[in-house]
């Protein structure tokens, strides 16, 4: 009311003239016991301390543990009942939360980046060696790497001259204006959206392969309720600890498919084949290179985790060693999935983890389910920067809406993806359409506009052959954008033509 702002502000102004910090929140805390309202009691703290922490956490506990233990005594007298108790939960269900600061290490970030990318990555990427033979493969391999390698140092760039941007869009508003950052926010969160909806997809086929024998549809609905409850985890620091278990079970997926494969034996026909064969075509090998960029395509939430860190410094080192490993894991499961796996079977563009085994095998079960565990682990942190992204969007901050809007926000994102992977069921086409739409433009040649373009206006660190390399980058990001969204529009043309796969099909 009214009554209560104009007591809180008129205390607030003596607080802050008060002679000690223990008088000063006496008088605060005596104003929260008045405005039951919990934003009061977060700012009671905040004015005094002038950091964003819940009067709870209060530093100095010598001079503060009279009015923090006697805090709750003030605010009720009475012993609350199970319906004041029920009201309570429900009310704070629809309030703002305290804002807090960025605790996560660079560890957890490389933890995050992996967790993020590396699944959905690495199922196409034998697909693309089996299109590009082991020669064109392994150098658009190392050249995707080496790009991503310098579109990080652009992002690190970027967060140096604008520490306070919490979004790619915010670095490209600081360095060319208003339009540039409608024009990166669309971009972005239009790719962001579409990795969902991969996602989605990949969790719907590996739910399939553990459970054989029901309707994919079906599979779909249930990752998406799977996904509006885990989705309800919002801390970035949480999100973090959840990438390391997400993390692990991707790499048991990467062992599982480097040992199972030689032990299973055989040849699918490529172990020769150092150039491109007759079953390939160019469409098809543009198709190969796009699904190479989309298996680097993380970097797209760069600035999102920068912000999230206790030392931005540090960034470099979360983003090398994740990359690196990323690398890895893709030349040895490309090369072993084209060997033992085949071409013809790769060619249907499903996920390599469909030719390891027989289908409804135990091996083939308890693959499957450590792939749906990463993916799940993916989504949500995905999800998480999509979320906080249009949050941003409609100008608030993902960390201090009610749980309500998160979870109606989260909810429609998991209700897109899940329409979208149903009525467009095709893995490598897909992932091939989303990294030339928006990918490439995004994760190499925004950041690298930006960064050249801060470069002279902040005079940020940045070396004269990183300059140079950025400059080359940024047209050939551009001709590749165009070729590749045509070919992968063609190649679904061509894949709905041939029933290949059907809106809302069981099969």
């Amino acid at each position: 009311s009214e009554q209560q702002q104009g007591f809180f502000w008129g205390s607030k102004t003596a607080a802050l003239h008060s002679t000690s910090v223990r008088d000063a929140c006496a008088v605060l805390l005596r104003v929260a016991g008045r405005v039951s309202s919990r934003r009061c009691r977060a700012t009671c703290s905040f004015l005094i301390l002038g950091r964003p922490r819940p009067y709870a956490r209060l530093s100095e506990p010598s001079t503060m543990s009279y009015e923090t233990k006697d805090y709750p005594k003030r605010i009720g007298s009475q012993s609350p009942s199970v319906v004041k108790s029920f009201l309570s939960a429900a009310t704070s269900y629809f309030e703002a939360v305290p804002p807090r600061e960025a605790t996560t290490p660079w560890q957890k970030i490389a933890y995050i980046i992996v967790a993020n990318f590396l699944g959905a990555g690495v199922l196409s990427i034998p697909f693309a060696a089996s299109q590009l033979g082991y020669l064109l493969y392994g150098i658009a391999l190392i050249l995707v790497y080496l790009a991503s390698l310098l579109s990080g140092r652009a992002f690190a760039a970027c967060y140096e001259a604008v520490p306070g941007a919490r979004a790619l869009s915010d670095v490209a508003k600081e360095a060319y204006g208003k339009r540039a950052e409608t024009g990166t926010r669309v971009l972005v969160y239009v790719y962001m959206t579409l990795v969902l909806v991969i996602l989605h997809l990949t969790c719907s086929i590996s739910l399939e392969r553990v459970a054989p024998g029901g309707c994919v549809v079906f599979y779909s609905i249930a990752v998406a309720a799977a996904m509006i409850l885990v989705l309800q985890v919002r801390d970035m620091s949480e999100v973090g600890t959840m990438s390391i278990v997400g993390t692990i079970t991707i790499l048991g997926v990467v062992g599982i498919i480097v040992i199972a494969l030689p032990v299973r034996g055989g040849t699918g026909g490529g172990e020769n084949f150092f150039v491109p064969q007759a079953h390939t075509t160019l469409l098809l090998m543009a198709i190969a290179f796009m699904d190479i960029v989309f298996s680097f395509a993380g970097q797209i939430i760069y600035i999102e985790l920068l912000s999230e860190m206790k030392q931005p410094k540090d960034f470099m080192k979360a983003m090398v060693s994740s990359n690196t490993v990323m690398f890895a894991c893709y030349a040895v499961v490309g090369c072993l999935g084209y060997h033992y796996v085949g071409a013809l079977k790769l060619k249907s563009g499903e996920p390599v983890t469909s030719g390891v085994a027989s289908r409804g095998s135990p091996l083939d079960r308890i693959l499957n389910a450590l792939l749906f565990v990463h993916v799940i682990v993916a989504y949500l942190i995905e999800a998480n920067v999509v979320a906080r992204g249009f949050l941003l969007i409609a100008g608030k901050d993902a960390m201090t809406v009610s749980q309500a809007t998160w979870t109606l926000t989260t909810g429609l994102l998991v209700g897109f993806a899940f329409l979208i992977s149903n009525l467009v069921p095709f893995f490598s086409a897909v992932t091939a359409f989303a990294s030339a739409l928006c990918a490439t433009l995004a994760c190499w040649c925004v950041p690298c506009l930006c960064a050249l373009k801060l470069e002279r206006d902040f005079a940020v660190s940045l070396g004269c052959g990183e300059k140079t390399a950025m400059k080359i980058l940024i047209p050939i990001t551009i001709v590749v954008s165009l070729v590749g969204t045509a070919a992968s529009v063609m190649e679904m043309i061509n894949k709905l033509k041939q029933d290949s796969g059907t809106p809302f099909g069981c099969d």
